[in-house]
């Protein structure tokens, strides 16, 4: 559910991306916001930065996200929270919210570390920040590995039915 203080944008570095994904994106009724090249860090803080208000961001690749589990986070974020992070498989994050929560603290953060969900609630909590943690672990797409997780455990997703399609498609056929 959103509210007439909220603002939807989609965040992208528009130089790496598809021009197909960068055509439907441009059809969307949101806006579409260039991040700056730089790493993680710098980026994810510029997007907090934007807007004043509760921000929720999903940087990641996870497609087996659902409205649900959007509209969650944010309703505990705009409600009662001052942060919120959904865990990923690998121990990064699939979503982080913040809510009156200055995110310098991602420049301490190794992104790359399978501790990186625990890194960033050993912030928060550092900070006496509020945290919910989104009830869901869910798996992000980083390797081939990834993608049958995900094809497995989320076997009706569109993603898990082309990736199956495109790895029947490319094994060997026996004669």
């Amino acid at each position: 559910m959103f509210t007439d203080d909220t603002h939807v944008l989609f965040a992208a570095d528009t130089c790496g991306a598809t021009t197909e994904l960068l055509t439907a994106v441009k059809q969307w009724p949101i806006p579409l916001i260039d991040q700056p090249i730089s790493d993680l860090a710098s980026r994810l803080i510029a997007c907090y930065g934007l807007t004043s208000l509760p921000t929720l961001l999903i940087p990641t690749d996870v497609p087996q996200i659902s409205a649900k589990q959007i509209d969650l986070a944010f309703q505990r974020l705009i409600s009662n929270r001052q942060a919120v992070i959904g865990i990923t498989l690998d121990g990064g994050f699939w979503c982080l919210g913040l809510n009156g929560v200055q995110p310098v603290f991602l420049e301490t953060i190794d992104f790359t570390s399978p501790s990186c969900a625990v890194d960033i609630s050993t912030s928060l909590a550092d900070e006496n920040v509020d945290i919910f943690l989104m009830p869901d672990v869910l798996c992000d797409i980083d390797t081939l590995h990834d993608c049958e997780i995900v094809a497995d455990e989320w076997p009706n997703l569109r993603f898990s039915r082309q990736y199956r399609a495109t790895r029947i498609e490319k094994e060997p056929k026996n004669i």
